[in-house]
């Protein structure tokens, strides 16, 4: 595990690198959450209800 992660350094630091990147993917998960949230609460009824939350 720890020689995948080396191998992979570089991309763990690039929210450094990068001006206005953030170090987290909330604003992804802000984006889909209302789907997300709906779909794994009421769940959908058919394939017109996974059509409406395509998530």
């Amino acid at each position: 595990m720890a020689r995948e992660i080396l191998q992979r350094e570089k991309c763990l630091w690039t929210f450094v690198n990068v001006p206005g990147l953030e170090p987290t993917n909330n604003f992804g998960e802000r984006c889909i959450g209302h789907a997300v949230m709906y779909k794994t609460s009421f769940g959908t009824q058919g394939q017109g209800g996974s059509r409406f939350v395509p998530c």
